[in-house]
């Protein structure tokens, strides 16, 4: 039983934008022995894998993708379960920091078997530093089961921990800005984190040739080209299936001035 709920609670996961919306990260694959595909899975003590890896800085756009597929029915007992839907309740994503909300795609939060989802929690805070115990209030209806229930917890041992932190920190470092970019361009990465590709979106209010960079965090510059940004809606599409695990940080510069966001690897 225990397995079968474990399945079901799979779909729930799904996780960042400025379009407030998200986008599913397809690459990502089951590691939940045969149950499904989850990404982030929640933080494991004994194994130290898992959990929430971007912190919320103060004052700082913030945002963080789950994504998850399940099938549409698993072997509960030698017998096929079948897997109608998970929906997140309302306020389903509890204990969030001041400012922070979230989306679902799709947008009712009502997620079925053998289709890949996603939930977006983003925003700025200005909230305590600390640790948020970020839980999830969903209902599951299957064949057999239609119950509430809190996550992680019974179906999913383990934590998903938001730090929050001040700007200036270790994990909140400065990213360069400039009146020209930070006044005209908005950009984030969609999903983040994520295994393989990204999408990198910049909304744009004026017309500019610039360079797209992706550094690590000691510095050492991953990619360079130059592209052309144009009013409205840019995007970039990356590939990061060759890089290994770990936060980077990709950017546009124009002369000495830089815009910059982190984004996160993780397999």
């Amino acid at each position: 039983m225990k397995k079968a709920l474990q399945l079901l609670f799979l779909c729930f996961l799904a996780v960042p934008s400025f379009a407030q919306t998200c986008m599913p990260d397809t690459t990502v694959v089951d590691t939940t022995g045969g149950l499904g595909v989850i990404f982030p899975l929640p933080y494991d003590e004994t194994t130290m894998t898992g959990g929430l890896e971007i912190t919320a800085c103060q004052g700082s756009y913030y945002e963080q993708v789950f994504t998850a597929k399940i099938p549409e029915s698993i072997d509960f007992n030698g017998f096929p379960l079948g897997i109608d839907y998970m929906q997140i309740n309302e306020d389903g994503v509890l204990n969030l920091p001041d400012g922070l909300e979230y989306v679902c795609n799709p947008p009712d939060c009502i997620f079925n078997g053998g289709e890949f989802g996603c939930v977006l929690v983003y925003g700025e805070t200005n909230d305590a530093v600390g640790d948020y115990d970020i839980k999830l209030n969903i209902f599951i209806s299957s064949s057999i089961i239609q119950e509430d229930f809190i996550e992680p917890g019974i179906l999913f041992p383990g934590e998903y921990i938001l730090k929050v932190e001040e700007t200036g920190s270790p994990d909140c470092f400065v990213v360069g800005t400039s009146n020209l970019l930070s006044e005209n361009l908005a950009m984030s990465n969609t999903p983040n984190p994520f295994g393989g590709y990204t999408q990198i979106n910049i909304t744009s209010g004026i017309n500019q040739e610039v360079q797209f960079q992706i550094h690590d965090l000691v510095g050492k510059q991953i990619h360079n080209e130059t592209i052309n940004i144009v009013e409205g809606e840019n995007i970039i599409e990356f590939d990061g299936s060759t890089l290994p695990e770990g936060m980077y940080t990709y950017g546009i510069q124009k002369g000495t001035e830089v815009l910059t966001k982190k984004m996160i690897i993780n397999r």
